[in-house]
């Protein structure tokens, strides 16, 4: 899946002053065009996941209402496919010093937990939406100035800020343990460009860890 993604990502480039998603099922895939700051994912019966952008001025990792999309797609998919679910972001800055003058993020998400909890998370889930996005955009905000989660140089949020802040709204949303983050790194110029695939996870000090995939 992640070879057909690499292959949309000068799409998405070309699309970053607008957020896009492609969504994907067993027949292809399908490219939505929105606006600025906000993109509708459509209908998410029958699809397997998407993968979307986030604009030069969007926050570039999973909003709380992206997250309520990969349980829509999760619970869509039935018992026993709703872990092979997975939604991807990439978003960019301008960079000088990075290949090709930009810096990437890109991030996947699956729901890794039980099929039977995605009723009440879906239809009757705990948290006010509009409350996390408040919060959410808060914390972005807190986080500048944060040494440890802020890159000086790009004047935005690090990896590690955006990770934080992924972290902090899963919890908030009571989905510890249930939703996984990946991040895929770039290296290299094309055509020589190579990907490697993270997983990042919280040690028992809450402290963000980088694991490759095998």
């Amino acid at each position: 899946m992640l070879e057909t993604v690499f292959n949309f990502l000068d799409l998405f480039v070309d699309k970053f002053l607008n957020q896009s998603i492609l969504r994907f099922n067993k027949l292809g895939s399908a490219m939505i065009t929105g606006g600025e700051n906000s993109v509708n994912l459509g209908d998410k019966m029958g699809y397997q996941g998407g993968y979307h952008n986030h604009t030069p001025t969007g926050i570039k990792i999973f909003a709380p209402e992206d997250i309520e999309s990969l349980l829509e797609f999760s619970i869509y998919q039935g018992s026993g496919g709703h872990n092979s679910v997975f939604l991807g972001m990439i978003g960019s800055d301008v960079c000088s010093s990075c290949p090709g003058g930009y810096k990437y993020y890109h991030y996947l998400i699956r729901y890794t937990g039980d099929y039977a909890p995605l009723n009440q998370l879906v239809n009757y889930p705990s948290w006010d939406i509009q409350v996390l996005v408040d919060t959410y955009r808060e914390r972005h905000k807190n986080i500048k100035g944060d040494s440890e989660h802020y890159d000086y140089q790009l004047e935005t949020l690090s990896n590690k800020g955006l990770e934080k802040l992924f972290f902090d709204t899963i919890k908030d949303m009571g989905l510890e343990n249930k939703i996984s983050l990946q991040r895929v790194d770039e290296s290299g110029t094309a055509p020589n460009t190579t990907y490697t695939v993270q997983n990042i996870t919280l040690n028992a000090d809450n402290k963000l860890v980088a694991i490759p995939c095998p």
